[in-house]
């Protein structure tokens, strides 16, 4: 009888690294033949500063990968360190095996190892990852109009000014606001300041910065490059954050200056963007974006989150990560979650369950339909005080 071929996985980084993943990842995740140059992507791999990377292999040939970076993200007013999970790929003889959730579950119990309290990811197959206890968040949108349509601003006294500079040049400036404007976007995720940094230069790209006439505070901020080929008029617009109403209109206008020249703006937005209502025959199309999804990775670890009074108990189910097995008070305290050991549960909560209640993305009265727990009305009531529906934005793409 023929012995099974042993499947082990392993933490890789440097050249073993990359001779394993880059076939992997490349076959799985980009247009082949042929191969990316092996050169690229080792000069990818030196500028990832936080991140860990394993391969699955069946005898001695590479199977399946996945890496995550620890970045941070924006949960309920709480900025924490968070495991973005990236570059899953299996192999076409090793799918359908299971190599992919075994690899998943050793990235959950490494990310937990680094005490990560959260995990987030964009997924290939979102049930695939919802059996391994992620929630999906709100879809974003990408929204497109012509910026003909803005021209009517051009006419109106906008007090301010508009500074245009390469991305490279504008980096700091950029960052310094997407750190501000993760403070007041619930979900927002930023990778850790020396991989951003090193990947400043990777792409091309144009800063507009919105400004009062006379302060050097920036007011709202646009990345964005103009076309990708000579027959490609569209101005592609990441990120467009403001922080008032005076920055966002000061930025509308800029795209209208470009009327002549492009012939389609095209904008990510957070899912709550109204941009239909920004002015009037606008006519935006918008489709929607791919959406995140995120974990409650460390159950333990999630106190201090902003939240309303009440208070209850719940017995957690999560096998996928059995140190959050167990019986948990959760109490909004002069404002903040704490989190304790509790000796009775008022009900039955999975992992996702949990984390749709953290993130905000579903009502308690759903639980009891996706099979995410029991709770009575009366604790469905206290949970949606403490936990308002929210709309996270993940923003930071990997």
């Amino acid at each position: 009888m023929t012995e099974p071929t042993p499947v082990t996985i392993h933490e890789l980084e440097g050249e073993a690294l990359l001779e394993a993943v880059l076939p992997l990842r490349a076959y799985s995740l980009t247009v082949t033949p042929p191969l990316p140059d092996a050169d690229g992507w080792r000069n990818f791999h030196r500028g990832l500063v936080e991140v860990r990377q394993f391969v699955l292999y069946e005898g001695e040939q590479p199977m399946a990968t996945a890496a995550f970076n620890v970045m941070t993200q924006q949960v309920r007013g709480l900025v924490a360190p968070m495991g973005g999970v990236w570059g899953v790929a299996t192999h076409p003889a090793g799918r359908r095996k299971g190599y992919a959730r075994q690899l998943m579950q050793t990235l959950l119990a490494a990310m937990h190892d680094d005490g990560l309290p959260f995990t987030t990811l964009y997924a290939f197959r979102e049930s695939f990852y919802e059996r391994l206890g992620y929630v999906i968040y709100q879809q974003p949108r990408s929204v497109t109009f012509d910026p003909a349509a803005l021209l009517p601003l051009l006419d109106r006294d906008i007090p301010g000014r508009v500074t245009l500079m390469p991305y490279i040049d504008g980096y700091e400036i950029v960052r310094g606001f997407l750190r501000q404007q993760q403070l007041r976007q619930h979900g927002m995720a930023l990778f850790d300041e020396q991989t951003a940094h090193n990947f400043r230069g990777s792409a091309p790209r144009w800063v507009a910065v919105a400004h009062a006439a006379d302060d050097e505070t920036p007011l709202a901020v646009m990345v964005y490059r103009n076309g990708g080929s000579d027959d490609d008029m569209t101005m592609k617009i990441n990120p467009f954050f403001y922080a008032n109403s005076q920055g966002k209109y000061l930025l509308l206008a800029w795209i209208a200056q470009h009327a002549d020249q492009i012939d389609t703006a095209e904008l990510r937005l957070a899912p709550a963007e109204q941009p239909g209502t920004w002015l009037a025959d606008l006519d935006v199309e918008s489709k929607s974006a791919e959406p995140g999804l995120g974990r409650v990775l460390d159950v333990r670890k999630i106190g201090g989150l902003v939240v309303g009074p009440g208070t209850f108990s719940a017995r957690i189910s999560d096998p996928l990560a059995p140190w959050n097995e167990g019986t948990y008070r959760f109490a909004g305290v002069e404002g903040r979650l704490h989190v304790e050991p509790a000796d009775q549960a008022d009900c039955q909560l999975t992992i996702h369950g949990l984390t749709a209640l953290i993130y905000g993305t579903h009502p308690p009265d759903d639980f009891v339909f996706r099979g995410w727990g029991d709770p009575a009305p009366v604790t469905q009531a206290i949970m949606q005080t403490m936990f308002p529906l929210a709309q996270p934005f993940l923003y930071e793409q990997f």
